[in-house]
C-alpha cells in the first residue's frame, strides 16, 4: 500500500546500501582465514555505509538513483556475488557461511531495486496513456511524499478503470495514513478487497517481480546445497521459499533438515513450525515454537506464530498472551494485529477486533511475505464483514 516513501519500495533490502559505489576488480580468490574474512566484512561494511550515505541524499530523486544504481551499483554487486560465493565455497564456519549467504540472496533485491527507481523516473517524464501508468506516477509523486498529485492520479486512474483494485488500494493508504481520512480509507480498501478477493489490491503480492525474486532466490540456496549438502542454512532458507509457494511438505522437509545439521537453529525451528501450520500439524507447530523461544525470548516472529498456533488450536488465552507479548516485542507487527484481532473477535470484543484489523490491512503489507497472505486477507475481510454488519438496518 502506498504509505510515504514505502510506495516504490527502493528500501526493501537492507544491503541496497553498497549500491552506487564506484567500480572496483575483482580480488583474488577468497581466503577464510580470521584476517581474510575480516577484511571481507570490514570493507563489505565501509560499502554499505558509504552507498547508504548516497542513497539518503538522493532520496525521491528517482532519475539520479536509477542512473545511480545502473552506473555504480551493479558492478559493485556483481563483484560482490564473486567474492561471497568463492568465500562461502573455501570457509567451513557455519555462522559465516549463513551470513554470506544471506547478503547473496539479498543482491537479488538489488535489481528489483534499481528497476523500480527506473521505473519511477520514467513514470514522472512522461504522460501516462493509461490507468496503471497514472498508478505508477501516483505512487511515485507518493515517494517523493507529493501525496496532493499522488491521490489526483489515484482518482484519475479509478475514473478510467472503476475496476482497478491497485488504485483504490493506493489511494486508500494516502487517505488513510497521510491525510487522516478515516473514512475514505476504509471505503477504498473495502472497495480494493472487494473488486480483488484474492491479494486485495496489494502491490507487494502482485507485482511479478516478486515472483521472480523468488525464483532466483530459490536457484541460489538450490545450487549451494547442490554443492554442500550439509549446509543447514541454505535448508533453512530454501524452506521459507516453499513456504511461501504453499509446498508445505517441502517446507518441512528442508527445515527438519537444518534442524538435523544445526539443532539450536531458531530461523529452521520457527520455519518448520510454520509449514506445520500449514500443513494443519499445529501440536508439532507449538512444539517447535516451545523449543525456538526458549533459544530466543526475545523474538517477536515467534511470538505471533505461537499464538496463530493456539488461535488455530481454540485456545484464545493463550493466544492473545503470546500475541499481545509480539506486539510489545515489535513495533509494526502486521501479522500479530490481524491474528489478535481474530482472537478479540471470537471473544466477542468487536470493537477491538475492528481497531487491530485496521492495523493489520493499513500497516506495511512487506511484512507479511514470512507469514504469507492468508493472514492480510483474512484482517481485510474480516474488517469488511464487521463494518457492512454495522450499516446493515437493525
Amino acid at each position: 500500500m502506498t504509505r510515504g516513501t514505502a510506495s516504490i519500495s527502493i528500501y526493501v533490502f537492507p544491503v541496497i546500501a553498497i549500491l552506487g559505489l564506484p567500480w572496483a576488480s575483482p580480488t583474488q580468490a577468497m581466503s577464510c582465514s580470521a584476517s581474510g574474512k575480516a577484511a571481507f566484512f570490514d570493507r563489505h561494511s565501509k560499502e554499505m555505509n558509504a552507498g547508504s550515505n548516497t542513497l539518503k541524499k538522493l532520496d525521491g530523486q528517482f532519475d539520479k538513483l536509477c542512473d545511480y544504481g545502473r552506473k555504480s551499483g551493479t558492478p559493485l554487486w556483481e563483484r560482490q556475488i564473486k567474492e561471497t560465493t568463492d568465500l562461502v565455497k573455501s570457509c567451513p564456519d557455519p555462522i559465516s557461511r549463513a551470513a554470506l549467504l544471506s547478503d547473496k540472496m539479498t543482491f537479488v533485491g538489488h535489481k528489483q531495486a534499481v528497476a523500480s527507481d527506473c521505473k519511477a523516473a520514467e513514470s514522472l517524464r512522461r504522460s501516462p496513456q493509461n490507468a496503471l501508468d497514472y498508478v505508477t506516477r501516483g505512487k511515485a509523486f507518493a515517494a517523493k511524499r507529493d501525496y496532493d498529485h499522488a491521490i489526483s492520479d489515484f482518482s484519475e486512474a479509478i475514473r478510467l478503470d472503476s475496476n482497478l483494485a491497485t488504485a483504490f488500494y493506493n489511494r486508500a493508504g494516502i487517505l488513510y495514513n497521510n491525510k487522516s481520512d478515516t473514512k475514505a480509507g476504509l471505503l477504498d480498501i473495502l472497495e480494493a478487497f472487494r473488486l480483488d478477493p484474492k491479494f486485495g489490491g496489494s502491490d507487494y503480492f502482485v507485482d511479478g517481480d516478486n515472483d521472480r525474486m523468488i525464483v532466483e532466490k530459490f536457484a541460489i540456496v538450490s545450487d549451494t546445497i547442490a554443492a554442500d549438502p550439509d549446509f543447514g542454512n541454505a535448508y533453512a532458507n530454501r524452506s521459507s521459499l516453499y513456504f511461501f509457494k504453499g509446498d508445505f511438505d517441502l517446507a518441512v522437509r528442508d527445515a527438519s533438515k537444518a534442524v538435523s545439521l544445526y539443532s539450536n537453529d531458531v530461523s529452521a525451528l520457527n520455519n518448520r513450525a510454520i509449514a506445520y501450520l500449514g500443513k494443519g500439524d499445529i501440536a508439532a507447530a507449538i512444539s517447535d515454537l516451545d523449543e525456538a523461544i526458549l533459544l530466543n525470548p526475545k523474538a517477536s516472529g515467534l511470538f505471533r506464530n505461537r499464538g496463530n498456533a493456539h488461535l488455530q488450536n481454540g485456545d484464545l488465552q493463550r493466544a492473545l498472551s503470546d500475541l499481545d507479548e509480539a506486539i510489545r516485542l515489535d513495533s509494526k507487527p502486521q501479522p500479530a494485529f490481524a491474528y489478535r484481532g481474530q482472537v478479540y473477535e471470537k471473544m466477542g470484543q468487536r470493537d477491538k477486533a475492528v481497531s487491530d484489523y485496521k492495523s493489520a490491512v493499513f500497516l506495511d503489507e512487506s511484512r507479511f511475505f514470512n507469514v504469507g497472505l492468508d493472514a492480510y486477507l483474512m484482517a481485510g475481510k474480516r474488517l469488511a464483514t464487521l463494518l457492512n454488519e454495522d450499516q446493515a438496518p437493525k
